[in-house]
């Protein structure tokens, strides 16, 4: 591509181009160059491979801001995923298609949630796609709590979720890695994800939605569940929460990409 247009000053002051996906905003997310290096202002960047959405953007000056930008213009990698979902992969539902095949876009998703939609999530596989929400929403690597935290597990993921203050222990050490998690559990862990995500929220519901069974909702998760089901996040059936029930992969992975959506810039 030739980059043409610019002051001499601007290129003096570190005039940039850069390719980096539409959703990121820190250009150390993508791949740059400054304007000085090129010869007759031509660049021929590596292409990305993966299929979504990317942009070209030229800023004035060696300082990433909006206020720097002086253009951009949109371009989509096009192709096949590295998984296709079909209604019926893996036990998929219909209904949970599309949201499902967005997620794996966006990496929200680990192959362990791939393999049988139907299945009840684990703590552990809930821990992995909540943390890759966090990350893919705040452009950061979290940071993980000591390997010694839990007797049972030194699983990355759930070390960086008891660090963001997403997931506690079971007691006596433990995380129990591998147990089905509830309907509650998942309210409760996405609703501190949210908090960990934005500190600053405002996550008071004035009119919190009565279900059949509210009477059943633990007093420690009512907060997550008033919250998300006031946004139409999770829903219930239409006349129960379900707060016991445990929640399979394809609604785990569809809850994390609405929460995903709601607050990726």
């Amino acid at each position: 591509m030739k980059i043409r247009g610019l002051t001499e000053q601007q290129i003096a002051d570190g005039a940039i181009a850069q390719v980096a996906e539409t959703r990121l905003t820190d250009y150390r997310s993508g791949t740059y160059t400054k304007i000085a290096d090129l010869k007759d202002g031509v660049w021929e960047p590596i292409g990305p491979y993966e299929v979504r959405a990317f942009e070209i953007r030229v800023y004035s000056k060696d300082e990433y801001t909006a206020e720097n930008l002086l253009a951009k213009e949109m371009f989509i990698i096009r192709g096949n995923p590295v998984l296709e979902v079909v209604a019926g992969l893996n036990g998929i539902s219909k209904w949970a298609v599309d949201e499902v095949q967005e997620a794996i876009f966006d990496k929200l998703t680990t192959d362990k949630v791939l393999k049988d939609f139907q299945k009840d999530i684990t703590r552990e596989e809930f821990c992995e796609i909540v943390v890759n929400m966090y990350e893919g929403v705040t452009k950061t690597v979290a940071e993980a709590a000591a390997d010694t935290t839990f007797t049972d597990t030194k699983n990355e993921f759930t070390l960086k979720a008891n660090k963001l203050g997403i997931v506690e222990g079971v007691g006596e050490g433990r995380f129990d890695s591998d147990a089905a998690i509830t309907r509650q559990e998942i309210a409760t862990m996405l609703f501190r994800a949210v908090k960990a995500i934005d500190p600053e929220g405002d996550y008071a519901v004035a009119q919190p939605k009565v279900f059949g069974d509210s009477a059943s909702v633990d007093t420690w998760a009512k907060e997550g569940v008033d919250y998300f089901a006031s946004k139409e996040i999770i829903k219930g059936d239409g006349t129960n929460f379900l707060p016991l029930n445990n929640c399979n992969c394809e609604e785990a992975i569809v809850l994390v990409k609405r929460i995903f959506d709601a607050y990726a810039k």
